[in-house]
């Protein structure tokens, strides 16, 4: 018999014994009825995440006037009987904006409805909205509009009844992989989902002036929010410390408990864990968080974060995520020490201490360098932070 193989299949079995779903196809025209029934929930919050262009919301709309099938909408079932959207969103969101249904719950106001671009297959597109209003601009006749809302997409409903957090998993395997999502930005919705004060308070961390002012992100990076992984990632890091999650093997290598080569979805697992304990100290975490930048922001601003070049004797480059961790996890680590000396001396002792750090080829250029993958980096850092950015060594 083999017991691994045997254990393997148990836990199959038991998982899937939890999982239950329900797949039929459904109209758009039931599918509108339903959103403007209030019976199924889109996360209007999620709309600062929905970044399909006009040309991709037209291509969706082309292919159901086409009649090219469509991908599954997946829905969770609330125990209030509404239905959660976790895969679908941008396509229903298209659907609504371009019937006119689409609401701004932020603004309280509806969506402008969506006008078409010609395409390819169909130039006669161009401008083409629902309906005509007054004759400003050509509607889909009658018979386009029944044939459009007759069209069928097919439906998956997930029940499991067993583990509260199924939909937020679910959201995240949906969402991750040829997604336009950026991981952090699936984190938000999922946070968004589970406590949007936790969310909040994220993004408020994310505003503090001295963070930004360190932070040379790409446009790309800013554009998905990276600043809010950063928050995530200092959060995280104080945590596992805190939990004594990360210790050193006997062969020298650094681990932490639990992460196995994804980073992305232990960052989003811990940040859960974060949302829902109520005996977390979000005030404490502010305080540090933003203690740390204020004094990393005046020794370096925004060179805090980008390679020492010793040869050029200047900062220089793209910004490093490692760095990141290091300076922010050091010197947090040591804040009560760092705020006990002058701030002159802190300035120059902070930026020396950095320099020292790029030049450090047996530590930190071994255990950060290219080709060093983040389960191997980041237990490093969580050791090695701590006592190099100690002030009194």
């Amino acid at each position: 018999m083999n017991t691994q193989s045997d254990g393997l299949q148990n836990q199959i079995d038991k998982y899937r014994k939890d999982i239950r779903s329900e797949s039929y196809p459904m109209s758009i025209g039931e599918f509108i009825n339903l959103y403007q029934d209030r019976e199924i929930d889109l996360h209007p919050e999620f709309q600062r995440f929905f970044r399909w262009t006009h040309f991709q919301k037209t291509r969706l709309i082309e292919s159901i006037l086409l009649g090219i099938p469509l991908p599954a909408i997946f829905l969770v079932q609330r125990n209030d009987g509404v239905l959660d959207v976790v895969d679908g969103l941008q396509r229903l969101s298209t659907i609504f904006e371009f019937v006119g249904i689409l609401k701004n719950n932020e603004k309280d106001s509806m969506i402008e409805p969506l006008s078409l671009l010609g395409t390819r297959h169909l130039p006669a597109l161009e401008g083409v909205c629902w309906e005509s209003k007054s004759g400003t601009a050509p509607g889909l006749s009658q018979s386009q509009r029944l044939h459009f809302k007759r069209s069928k997409i097919n439906l998956i409903i997930i029940e499991r009844l067993s583990d509260s957090t199924a939909k937020y998993e679910l959201f995240e395997r949906l969402n991750t992989g040829g997604s336009t999502l950026s991981n952090q930005e699936i984190r938000n919705c999922i946070l968004l989902m589970i406590n949007p004060e936790v969310n909040s308070w994220v993004m408020g961390l994310a505003s503090d002036p001295s963070f930004k002012s360190i932070l040379r992100l790409s446009n790309r990076q800013a554009e998905e929010r990276y600043d809010l992984e950063l928050v995530v990632r200092f959060i995280v890091m104080n945590k596992i410390v805190d939990n004594g999650e990360y210790k050193i093997e006997d062969d020298n290598r650094y681990k932490i408990s639990g992460l196995r080569g994804d980073l992305g979805e232990y960052l989003t697992d811990k940040i859960i864990q974060v949302a829902n304990d109520s005996t977390y100290d979000h005030d404490a975490t502010s305080r540090q968080f933003r203690s740390t930048m204020e004094i990393i922001n005046q020794a370096l601003g925004d060179e805090a974060f980008v390679p020492y070049k010793e040869d050029k004797d200047t900062f220089s480059g793209k910004f490093s995520v490692a760095a990141f961790e290091a300076i922010t996890h050091g010197v947090s680590s040591n804040l009560s020490t760092w705020k006990k000396i002058p701030k002159e001396d802190q300035q120059r002792l902070l930026k020396e201490k950095v320099v020292e750090m790029w030049k450090d080829k047996d530590r930190w250029r071994k255990f950060t360098g290219t080709g060093i993958n983040a389960e191997t980096r980041l237990p490093f850092v969580l050791s090695y932070a701590p006592d190099y950015y100690s002030p009194n060594k």
